[in-house]
C-alpha cells in the first residue's frame, strides 16, 4: 500500500469509497452514507435487494484504504 494511502484523512476515503460507488454501480451519492474512521468504513443505505448489498459491501472493500465495512444497509421487502 502506498504511503498517500495510508496517511489519507477520514474525509478523503469517505469520498474515495462514494466515487467509487457512483463510478461502479451508478448509484447516486445521496441514497448511500459513508462514514470512515482509520481504515474501517460504515456504510447507511436501502437497497432493493441482497445482491445490491453485496455489490455495496464488496464495492467498498475494493477501495484502498479500507479494512473494514460496517454494514448498515437496509434490504426493503
Amino acid at each position: 500500500m502506498s504511503s498517500s494511502v495510508l496517511f489519507q484523512t477520514a474525509g478523503e476515503l469517505e469520498r474515495r469509497v462514494q466515487n467509487a460507488l457512483v463510478n461502479r454501480y451508478g448509484l447516486r451519492a445521496r441514497s448511500v452514507e459513508v462514514v470512515a474512521e482509520n481504515e474501517t468504513v460504515t456504510i447507511r443505505a436501502t437497497v432493493r435487494s441482497f445482491y445490491a448489498r453485496q455489490l455495496l459491501i464488496h464495492g467498498c472493500l475494493r477501495v484502498p484504504g479500507v479494512r473494514t465495512v460496517i454494514d448498515e444497509i437496509c434490504v426493503e421487502g
